[in-house]
């Protein structure tokens, strides 16, 4: 099961998974307006999917599991 609580601000708790995915970067626990507007600016990520697309995060995800021997 996929626990929304800990990963979304409230506004976003009971849309449908589905729908997440095209939710502002800012639906995310954790990132402000204000973060969401320099996501946006400096890298073009305005949704949670362009986040999750993001080439400079899969590479940073990659060095991560390397070093962690995953």
């Amino acid at each position: 099961m996929f626990d929304k609580k800990n990963k979304l601000d409230k506004a976003f708790e009971e849309k449908p998974v589905e729908d997440l995915v095209s939710a502002p970067a800012d639906a995310l626990q954790g990132v402000s307006e204000g973060d969401g507007e320099k996501l946006k600016r400096s890298f073009g990520i305005e949704t949670i999917r362009d986040m999750a697309e993001c080439e400079w995060y899969r590479k940073a995800l990659a060095v991560k599991r390397k070093a962690q021997g995953e």
